[in-house]
């Protein structure tokens, strides 16, 4: 059964509707509770009707209540196992259905009425997402559907690696060697600026002795296996980045921050000071902070308004049959098609910021990737489009409202 985005929202609503079918049971003729919600009604029906004459109301109601219980009730429960998109799309970290039975579910019972409504919500959300997820370049070739926010997940990760520079002292020792015998003489020669360059850049390469080329060679691959013993080329780097940034581009920053940790190791003593850097990586702080928790976290939020929604759902339909008040359940159903197609929203913004990260840094500026700034406005847009989206969703709601009472 596919259900959700991530495995974290197929979670929570699976839990939502084990608990509104247990709700519907509780509330609806099986305990005192439903008989007491169905004489209320009859009885505040049977006044009405009495008053004016007319018993069509009491009858509406018996229909609508039985019709509630038949359809929200009495079918027998089912027991699903859900799977999310992503999970579909290969991911293979916790499952939707281990989450649940850490949530203390041993088995899922939800009502097939309310099931199918969801997955039905879901599938033309899903549907509407993945057209959108297919629309330009940019985010990765396996889409948010598979992996949401990659493009950010991605640079915060690579931040995170450059901004603690080169963790094995041996390693850095041996890049400080290498500038101090190596790297410096080489650029000495060169009649080119040399701000900016890097042991790597071809123009330097091309100068070097033919033991140094070698040992660069050697520094280089070891600085390779420095940062992918996070596996961020195996699992993410080459999926997002891809032919775009190359992995000398993450050495080159990765050895620019050793110089800002390090600079008396890999000063120019011999020829001045010490080299300047044109990108400034910095330590990860608070603003990558502020972008791991929303963007990691907000699977959570999405799936908690769905179980409350869920939830909701049998007070909101006893309070519809009560107060004969339609308009209440199709309230509900318009938020529950607002709070999944929270997704769109967030695809959106996921490829706004894939596209964003690929476009070529300006002269002497930081290049996107590298930078926090995009990271931080995706993350507010995370926040901040899911608020719009229902106030723009309540604001037609008011309107249509009030064309409905001026008519």
């Amino acid at each position: 059964m596919i259900l959700g985005i991530t495995p974290v929202d197929a979670a929570f609503e699976m839990m939502g509707l084990h608990e509104a079918q247990a709700l519907m049971r509780f509330i609806f003729v099986e305990t005192l509770g439903g008989k007491v919600i169905f004489a209320l009604g009859f009885i505040l029906g049977l006044a009405r009707g009495l008053e004016r004459g007319n018993f069509k109301g009491v009858m509406v109601f018996v229909v609508a209540f039985f019709g509630v219980w038949f359809l929200g009730v009495q079918p027998r429960a089912t027991v699903v196992a859900p799977v999310s998109a992503m999970e579909r799309n290969g991911y293979q970290g916790l499952s939707a259905a281990e989450l649940i039975k850490k949530g203390g579910y041993d088995a899922v019972v939800v009502n097939p009425v309310f099931f199918a409504v969801s997955r039905g919500v879901d599938a033309l959300v899903t549907g509407v997402a993945a057209v959108v997820d297919r629309m330009g370049k940019g985010g990765g070739a396996r889409g948010y559907l598979a992996s949401p926010f990659l493009a950010v997940k991605v640079s915060l990760i690579t931040r995170a690696i450059i901004g603690r520079g080169i963790t094995d002292r041996a390693l850095s020792d041996a890049a400080a060697r290498f500038y101090q015998q190596d790297y410096w003489k080489a650029v000495r020669g060169l009649d080119v600026e040399t701000v900016g360059l890097w042991p790597g850049d071809k123009r330097v390469v091309a100068v070097y002795k033919e033991d140094a080329r070698a040992r660069w060679g050697v520094l280089r691959d070891a600085l390779y296996g420095c940062v992918n013993q996070e596996k961020i080329f195996d699992r993410m780097f080459e999926r997002f980045y891809g032919a775009v940034i190359d992995k000398d581009a993450v050495v080159q920053a990765l050895l620019e921050q050793e110089m800002r940790l390090r600079p008396q190791a890999y000063t120019r003593f011999a020829y001045g000071a010490p080299q300047q850097v044109a990108v400034e990586a910095g330590a990860p702080g608070v603003l990558d902070a502020f972008a791991w928790v929303i963007v990691r976290f907000y699977p959570a939020a999405q799936g908690l308004c769905l179980l409350c929604l869920w939830v909701a759902l049998p007070v909101v339909m006893v309070a519809a049959l009560l107060c004969r008040a339609a308009g209440a359940l199709a309230l509900w159903l318009g938020l529950l098609l607002a709070v999944k197609g929270w997704t769109v929203l967030w695809v959106l913004a996921a490829k706004a910021a894939g596209v964003l990260f690929l476009l070529p840094a300006m002269p002497g500026s930081t290049a996107l990737w590298l930078s926090p700034v995009v990271n931080v406005i995706t993350a507010t847009a995370v926040l901040v489009l899911p608020l719009a989206g229902l106030g723009v969703f309540l604001l037609v709601l008011n309107r249509c409202h009030s064309t409905r009472g001026q008519a």
